[in-house]
C-alpha cells in the first residue's frame, strides 16, 4: 500500500523534509508549525492535493511549481513575498496567505488573475 497522507501533527519539530523525498505518492502533506524553510523535497510529490504548512519559515515556494495536481495549499504565518510559483496550478481551489507579513496586495492580485477560479484568503493591507 502506498502513504497517501503525512501528517506531522503530535511529531517535535521535523524541520529537514529531505527524509520524505522518495515519498512520491503523496496526496495529503499536512506539516503546520515545524520550522520547515526548504520545500525542495516536495518537488517530486506530484499527485499532492492538500498542502498545510502554516506557520513555518517558508520564504520560497518555487519548489512546488510542478504540483499540478495541487487544489488546497495553506501557508499562513510564513515568510512568503513571491506568489509567482503558484501562478501555473491551474487545479488550485483554495489557498490560505494570512500573516505573511511582507506579502504585497500586488502579489496576491497577480495570483488571484492568473488563477480566477481559486479562492484566496489573505489579511494583507497594501
Amino acid at each position: 500500500a502506498q502513504l497517501k497522507h503525512f501528517s506531522g501533527y503530535g511529531f517535535p519539530k521535523i524541520s529537514d523534509l529531505s527524509a520524505l523525498k522518495p515519498v512520491t505518492g503523496l496526496e495529503e502533506f499536512d506539516m503546520p508549525h515545524h520550522g520547515i524553510e526548504d520545500l525542495s523535497p516536495l518537488s517530486g510529490m506530484v499527485k499532492l492535493k492538500k498542502v498545510n504548512l502554516d506557520g513555518n519559515a517558508i520564504k520560497d515556494l518555487t519548489p512546488l511549481s510542478n504540483l499540478t495536481n495541487l487544489e488546497v495549499l495553506a501557508i499562513k504565518v510564513n515568510q512568503i513575498t513571491d506568489l509567482s510559483p503558484l501562478m501555473g496550478l491551474k487545479n488550485l481551489k483554495l489557498v490560505r496567505l494570512e500573516d505573511n507579513p511582507d506579502l504585497g496586495r500586488a502579489e496576491i492580485d497577480k495570483l488571484q488573475k492568473a488563477l480566477p477560479n481559486c479562492k484566496i484568503f489573505h489579511n494583507t493591507k497594501d
